[in-house]
C-alpha cells in the first residue's frame, strides 16, 4: 500500500517539437513529455 510520501514520478522522454509562433517563423524545441500518459488505457502493468 502505498503512503502519502511515496510519490510517483512518470518517466519523461524529449521530443522534438517544431512550433510556429505568430509572426510566421517556426522554430525547433525540446519539449518533455510523460510516457506513461501516451501509453494505452487498456495496457496495464502487471
Amino acid at each position: 500500500m502505498a503512503t502519502m510520501t511515496q510519490v510517483q514520478r512518470p518517466t519523461l522522454v524529449g521530443r522534438w517539437v517544431t512550433v510556429t509562433d505568430i509572426s510566421g517563423r517556426s522554430r525547433t524545441e525540446l519539449r518533455w513529455v510523460a510516457v506513461q500518459d501516451e501509453r494505452p488505457a487498456h495496457v496495464r502493468a502487471a
